[in-house]
């Protein structure tokens, strides 16, 4: 994998894929922000979203994408019925992996960031299996 990627960025305008999310009671913790696994669970909505536009079934397909590595950065604090909006973009696609950058903004401000390395797996065998040239395709948009 190309250890040279960009810094996740900060600046809406670097993503092309949306979703529309909101911070909820149960998100926050005991100091009244939202905790930083609530964070993650945007990240994690927002990116099962994206693997269902590359055809790929988290539940119940033939293949699918397990996490090799996650990283988040919290920039700032997100507050109960905070409306937010979670960002993803692909700046790499490898043989059996590919990389997604995420990032949460309340209106234009950015306030958590993160990267995540997914992997492909065939379900049967649990062993990596390559993006196919159709997922590649799918993913395309996304760079």
């Amino acid at each position: 994998m190309n250890n040279q990627l960009p810094p996740v960025s900060r600046t809406s305008g670097d993503y092309h894929m949306w979703m529309e999310g909101r911070v909820r009671f149960g998100d926050l913790d005991p100091l009244g922000h939202a905790n930083n696994n609530s964070i993650g669970n945007f990240f994690d909505d927002a990116r099962v979203k994206l693997l269902m536009e590359m055809g790929i079934n988290q539940i119940r397909g033939d293949v699918q994408c397990v996490m090799a590595k996650i990283t988040l950065e919290f920039l700032a604090e997100l507050h109960i019925f905070d409306d937010v909006r979670i960002a993803q973009r692909v700046p790499h696609i490898g043989r059996t992996s590919f990389v997604i950058h995420s990032a949460v903004f309340r209106g234009d401000q950015c306030m958590a960031t993160g990267d995540a390395v997914c992997v492909l797996i065939d379900t049967a065998t649990r062993k990596p299996t390559p993006v196919t040239d159709d997922m590649r395709a799918r993913l395309v948009p996304y760079v």
